[in-house]
């Protein structure tokens, strides 16, 4: 699943009433490197911001694997 939507979602998976994303790092031959995540506080306010922090930690994920040599 992580493949097909480049990241990942937990809702309550490890700590009840936290949310993350995640989204994989690769190095220069493509190979998954590590990842970069946002986790909180389950509330309004970060349902409501989920794209905009997505969005975020997508962009974070690409700059890094830029810079992985």
């Amino acid at each position: 699943m992580i493949r097909k939507k480049g990241y990942a979602e937990s809702d309550g998976e490890h700590i009840e009433g936290a949310l993350g994303i995640g989204a994989p790092t690769f190095n220069s031959s493509g190979k998954v490197h590590g990842c970069i995540g946002l986790s909180g506080i389950k509330s309004e306010t970060f349902v409501t911001n989920k794209f905009q922090y997505l969005n975020e930690v997508l962009r974070g994920a690409e700059e890094i694997s830029r810079l992985l040599i």
